[in-house]
């Protein structure tokens, strides 16, 4: 996946990387609501002026944590070759479990998500484009375009209502399981 972070005003990988770094310790110190770009730019050793040349804002800089996390996902096995209600369940589980396994993720996910920073939106659809990619490269052409749309509203559904505290994290993979097999006519036979 390309990087999330916009290449502005020549601010080279590895100052990225060293801030990305930061922040990832910072979040795990402090969680995302105590998390500045200045106390990450202290944290990395770098000014503050040059952080902000990288992220224009906390909620940027936290999704660019967040889409690093999410990236470093097994990458999807094309020649798996088991039943489409085993395979999407356990990808989609692979980024509920993600998040559930780190409190400041869960805090995160919620702040990114629903973040109105320009910069933000940008990571977001970066991620978007990256799981709607994998996520075909799981489906393949098992599913209808309806059973796909449903599976995605019940994931997504699924993971606000986790983050929220409504339902573990843990609870997704069974109900995702349910929901592909009641939407694939072929599972139901």
């Amino acid at each position: 996946m390309a990087s999330p972070i916009p290449r502005r005003f020549g601010v080279r990988e590895p100052t990225t990387e060293r801030l990305l770094d930061a922040a990832a310790a910072e979040l795990r110190a402090s969680g995302p609501a105590a998390l500045t770009v200045r106390l990450v730019a202290a944290r990395a050793g770098i000014s503050p002026a040059t952080a902000y040349k990288v992220f224009s804002s906390k909620e940027h800089l936290l999704a660019s944590v967040l889409l690093r996390h999410l990236r470093d996902l097994p990458p999807i096995d094309t020649g798996d070759s088991r039943p489409i209600e085993q395979r999407l369940p356990e990808f989609l589980h692979g980024y509920a479990a993600v998040i559930a396994a780190d409190p400041q993720m869960q805090a995160t996910l919620r702040c990114v998500f629903l973040g109105d920073d320009p910069d933000t939106a940008r990571v977001r659809e970066l991620f978007s484009q990256h799981f709607d990619q994998q996520f075909e490269q799981v489906c393949r052409d098992k599913l209808t375009e309806n059973a796909r749309t449903t599976i995605r509203l019940a994931f997504a559904g699924a993971m606000v209502a986790a983050g929220a505290g409504l339902m573990p994290f843990t609870e997704i993979r069974q109900l995702l399981e349910t929901i592909v097999r009641t939407v694939n006519p072929v599972a139901r036979r």
